[in-house]
């Protein structure tokens, strides 16, 4: 009998430890549950949907034998001395990333932290990249499923363990950067995302990548305000009784560019200025005869990057123009409203990304003009060489691609 008793009251405590465990577990924040769950391979899902606030998502496909690596950040990731200064800093504050490399800021982007999860502040740094993979998480009207996330940069360190599944990483979902967004990772537009996995340490030799002693990860710092200082290493702040942003005090020189639409109605300027750590910022107005100049938009890039006016920018009947931003790696299409009204939550449309999501079996060359109030024409060619593909409108109203012809 005593035996028996034994028996029931080593089960029920067996019992009683396995749930509290298991109720701990499922307490645990984690930015990402698929990870939580040590999935930690590459995995590509071509040809399906994702799911993001209650809405399908049509997943971009990754073709990995297409893909080259190309060096575009700083001087020379080879140099061991230079590897070294790389350092990623996060301001939560402004929704903004920078890469640098020793004092200099070698890229500069808008990301969206945590809004359903909170992102962790402190010092981290990459423990794994992986190109692409599966995330989901979340419950009820935030849940998540999202195939082919493009590079993966996991973070952590001794507060937040590898498990919880925190990291940089490319975005196809939404848009919004500059807001919060995500569930606790930095969410980064999937061009920023690649410039930087190409640069981060662990040097990439495989589709996932670990960091190890010889090859320790980028450190990474996420604050809640960053002060940023002319030549000098950024400060920092995690505490919100200190928010006071040390002036850089740069020499401004403003480039102004404009154009006119072709009934000379309206006109767009872009005005360029010279920042620090190697920064631009440029700004677009319009102005209608005898009105006053309005601020369109206005944001700061990378000085590898060029802001182009097209002859052909302005949309007949003057709704919509449309910039071209070009980088070394990448070139993306802009389309504004005139009136300088958002696009449902957008400030701007970006075609190429468009362009992607629509998974159309073309290489995307060029916008050519306006074929309508409403269209723009592209051109494009075949995946596998030279030759010229289909010509296809942009409808901006819709936001949908229409093919016309081919042209051989």
């Amino acid at each position: 009998m005593k035996q028996k008793r034994f028996f029931l009251s080593g089960l029920f405590l067996t019992i009683t430890i396995v749930t509290l465990i298991f109720f701990i577990k499922s307490k645990t924040p984690c930015a990402n549950s698929i990870s939580c769950i040590d999935n930690l391979s590459t995995v590509i899902e071509n040809g399906t949907q994702g799911t993001f606030l209650g809405n399908l998502i049509n997943v971009p496909p990754i073709i990995l034998d297409s893909e080259f690596q190309s060096e575009v950040l700083g001087e020379d990731t080879e140099d061991e001395e230079t590897v070294s200064e790389k350092h990623i800093y996060v301001d939560l504050s402004q929704q903004k990333l920078y890469a640098y490399e020793g004092n200099e800021i070698v890229l500069d982007a808008p990301v969206s932290t945590g809004k359903w999860g909170r992102t962790p502040t402190g010092e981290f740094s990459i423990w794994i990249k992986i190109r692409a993979t599966k995330m989901s998480g979340g419950s009820g009207n935030d849940y998540y499923y999202l195939p082919n996330v493009p590079y993966v940069m996991y973070f952590y360190n001794d507060q937040i363990p590898k498990a919880r599944g925190y990291g940089l990483h490319g975005t196809y979902w939404h848009n919004n950067f500059g807001h919060e967004m995500s569930h606790g990772c930095v969410n980064l537009r999937t061009t920023d995302a690649g410039i930087l996995y190409n640069w981060t340490n662990p040097t990439t030799i495989r589709t996932t990548t670990y960091a190890s002693k010889d090859d320790p990860g980028t450190p990474i710092s996420i604050c809640k305000h960053l002060q940023i200082q002319d030549g000098t290493t950024p400060i920092c702040i995690n505490s919100d009784e200190d928010k006071t942003i040390i002036s850089n005090s740069p020499e401004i020189k403003v480039i102004k560019t404009s154009q006119d639409s072709p009934e000379g109605a309206i006109e767009l300027f872009v005005d360029t200025e010279k920042m620090p750590f190697n920064r631009i910022k440029y700004t677009l107005s319009v102005q209608e005869k005898d009105s006053e100049i309005q601020e369109i938009f206005s944001e700061t890039i990378n000085n590898k990057m060029t802001i182009e006016l097209p002859l052909n920018s302005w949309s007949p009947q003057n709704k919509y123009f449309f910039i071209k931003q070009n980088n070394v790696s990448s070139k993306n299409n802009l389309i504004f409203k005139s009136s300088g009204e958002k696009f449902d939550e957008d400030d701007f449309i970006n075609i190429n990304d468009l362009y992607i999501e629509h998974e159309i079996p073309y290489t995307f060359n060029e916008v050519t003009g306006w074929a309508d109030p409403n269209l723009l024409l592209i051109t494009t060619t075949q995946l596998d060489s030279d030759k010229e593909g289909p010509s296809y409108w942009f409808d901006v109203t819709n936001q949908n691609f229409i093919q016309l012809f081919t042209r051989f």
